[in-house]
């Protein structure tokens, strides 16, 4: 059964979902930890996805945050 444009995720949609999911799970360590105790690879497996799949979003723990305070 195909699926209706309108049940079908854009890339842009997934995108901007897997980033939601990685920065919120950054925020979620970082009220437990301070920045440069977590590792990109802690925050990716708290977000559900892959590091390879996180460093296409941000290349430094320092870069998340960076995002966390630009979202703020």
């Amino acid at each position: 059964m195909a699926m209706e444009p309108t049940e079908a995720k854009t890339g842009s949609t997934q995108t901007e979902e897997i980033k939601k999911k990685i920065l919120e799970a950054a925020s979620h360590i970082y009220a437990r930890k301070r920045l440069g105790d977590a590792s990109v690879e802690e925050i990716a497996t708290a977000a559900g996805v892959s590091p390879t799949v996180t460093y296409r979003f941000v290349s430094s723990e320092s870069a998340i945050m960076q995002m966390i305070m630009e979202d703020i």
